[in-house]
């Protein structure tokens, strides 16, 4: 004999709740301002930065920015642009 409470089960479809990437870009001072903000507003003690480049020199530059970005005097300035995913 089947357990019909089993089939039921079985045919219950999950929910996938759609959300937007969350993208941060601009200038050095642009990211390192708005990663500083979500740090402060949501008590961030440290990110997971992923740069979606494909290019390898091209992935290697952001994180240079980032890094240029939060070291402390920040005396290199630059309008290159860089992203954080």
């Amino acid at each position: 004999m089947v357990d019909q409470s089993a089939l039921t089960v079985s045919l219950i479809k999950p929910e996938i709740e759609e959300k937007e990437a969350n993208i941060i870009y601009g200038t050095k001072e642009t990211v390192r301002q708005k990663l500083q903000a979500l740090k402060q507003a949501f008590s961030i003690d440290e990110f997971i930065i992923l740069t979606a480049i494909q290019n390898f020199e091209q992935k290697k530059r952001s994180y240079t920015l980032l890094k240029e970005a939060f070291n402390k005097g920040n005396a290199q300035k630059t309008n290159e642009t860089l992203a954080a995913y």
